[in-house]
């Protein structure tokens, strides 16, 4: 019989064989410490902020694990997978279970960020668990090593950080520069935008001249201790800014002695991507793809769910 737990409730040293089993490693910071993890396994789905797991137990072996954590206010994010030898009725099991819980809690919306090389993890999440490939991120990687930063003189007065008061606009930009069929699916609401003390994230804005008019908003967050993300949206016409915004990024990284790389991502349901993609692919030549899959509901689907092994990190990049 298998039994689905938080692991807030199970003793992490028994995590350790399917550590093994499946090659990673998990961090000390990647689950919340006592009494941080039980207040926020209590918490409605409105209030939660930090990622929570699950793990499936059978014969009192714990023989596979997933990863959520809320974007929006309705919108979960699936950030790891991970399935131990002989366990695909357990991990279905497990994946139906998470869903359920939170569509129980007020969820609306599942998704996960796959690598586009993966195609056993692509039939999963298709096939096995009912998800649409809805859209697609482009990931470019620009290494410190390969930035120059000598004799330039920059002048980034027209770049500020976001504000309370700009959330309303902000979000109008976004959700205005996406394409209509695909903005119910990834439109940004006020709390996805509101400022998350926990996580390490900045939030910037690029004005026009006369600094009364948000042309890009762009978001700079921290993966680890080496590694940057930067995600960011552009009013259409305007897409010769966006080298500035990669430009002021690196520059604030420059400081940092342990920065290392800053991963660009461009996504598709945005309705100028593929001018972006292509001034990019001139530019920088180390690129990797990624699909969005997502679930706006769950389907109840007979389909054989028959991977023997599943290892699923969210999408990071095979430079």
């Amino acid at each position: 019989m298998t039994v689905i737990k938080n692991v807030v409730f199970v003793n992490k040293n028994k995590l350790k064989p399917l550590e093994e089993y499946a090659g990673v490693k998990f961090m000390p910071f990647e689950f919340s410490l006592f009494p941080i993890d039980i207040i926020h396994y209590l918490l409605p789905l409105k209030l939660k902020f930090l990622t929570e797991t699950f793990v499936s137990i059978e014969d009192k072996k714990i023989n596979g694990l997933m990863s959520v954590v809320k974007t929006g206010s309705r919108k979960v994010k699936i950030t790891r997978i991970l399935m131990g030898e002989n366990s695909a009725k357990s991990g279905k099991l497990l994946v139906n279970y998470v869903v359920n819980a939170y569509l129980s809690k007020g969820a609306e919306s599942f998704y996960a960020i796959v690598d586009g090389e993966n195609l056993n993890l692509i039939s999963m999440f298709k096939d096995a668990l009912g998800f649409q490939n809805f859209a697609k991120e482009i990931v470019y990687k620009i290494e410190k090593k390969d930035i120059d930063f000598k004799n330039e003189n920059f002048n980034f007065d027209y770049v500020k950080p976001m504000e309370f008061r700009d959330i309303k606009e902000v979000q109008n930009l976004i959700n205005g520069t996406m394409f209509s069929y695909q903005k119910r699916t990834f439109m940004k609401s006020k709390t996805e935008l509101r400022k998350d003390y926990f996580s390490k994230v900045g939030q910037y804005l690029l004005l026009d001249k006369n600094y009364d008019q948000i042309l890009g908003y762009f978001r700079l967050q921290k993966i680890n201790i080496q590694d940057y993300s930067l995600e960011f949206a552009i009013k259409p016409f305007f897409e010769a800014y966006a080298p500035d915004i990669i430009k002021y990024a690196e520059l604030k990284l420059s400081t940092n002695k342990n920065f290392k790389n800053l991963y660009v991502k461009l996504e598709s349901f945005y309705s100028n991507f593929t001018q972006l993609k292509e001034s990019f692919d001139e530019e920088y030549k180390n690129s990797h793809q990624n699909e969005i899959f997502v679930k706006t509901y769950l389907v109840q689907k007979h389909t054989d769910f028959a991977f023997e092994k599943m290892v699923f990190n969210e999408a990071t990049p095979a430079f």
